[in-house]
């Protein structure tokens, strides 16, 4: 269950800084996926932000399909938090922090 920085920092900002004492909150985005598939996600927007291909290398046994469950967040919405979830624009972003910071990425 990957969560975007962004939605790391945006919850932080209501729970801990906005808020009366709620207890624990479980912070999840419900989108669950390999760390494979996340790979590839980050491959092909380097390939957009920078114009050349990135291989995601993988054993084959590494094939084994995205977990079913999800969190249970169902706290965190009735406090109403909602995460963005926007992966693309999180990942865009720490490719851009990170060209700036070390030059373009090989």
């Amino acid at each position: 269950d990957f969560v975007a920085l962004t939605d790391v920092v945006r919850c932080i900002s209501l729970f801990a800084l906005d808020r009366d004492d709620v207890g624990t909150i479980l912070l999840g985005s419900g989108v669950s996926m390999t760390l494979r598939q996340f790979a590839e996600l980050v491959a092909d927007r380097a390939r957009i932000a920078f114009g050349r291909d990135y291989v995601v290398r993988h054993h084959d046994d590494d094939d084994a399909p995205a977990v079913t469950y999800r969190l249970d967040t169902r706290r965190l919405h009735e406090c109403g938090f909602v995460p963005a979830n926007d992966f693309v624009a999180e990942v865009d972003a720490l490719l851009v922090a990170a060209s700036a910071r070390i030059g373009e990425l090989p």
